[in-house]
């Protein structure tokens, strides 16, 4: 990605190195990450639709496939419920052995 281009993301500079590539293609995906760690490698994202989920497990797939990182990896989906509330989170997790 070129610097000029960069520059109009400076939250992609907040984001650490070994996931940073792989949130900004989610987010230019239309998937909203919400938080992430990359010396845990896991990313959290809103809440989707089912029909999304394949979409986003193939984003996943063909990233690590096209950087030649393991094709190991988990998304999880767990719903909350407090007072009544929902809060959906979604978790991918990277490089499970």
């Amino acid at each position: 990605m070129e610097k000029v281009e960069l520059e109009k993301y400076k939250w992609y500079e907040c984001i650490e190195e070994p996931i940073r590539d792989l949130v900004f293609l989610l987010r230019n995906n239309g998937f909203n990450t919400e938080s992430s760690c990359g010396h845990e490698k896991y990313i959290q994202c809103q809440y989707i639709l089912d029909g999304e989920f394949m979409e986003l497990n193939k984003l996943i797939s063909c990233y690590l496939y096209e950087h030649k990182m393991p094709l190991n990896y988990r998304i999880e989906l767990t719903i909350a419920v407090i007072n009544g509330h929902q809060y959906p989170s979604l978790l991918i997790y990277l490089n499970l052995n």
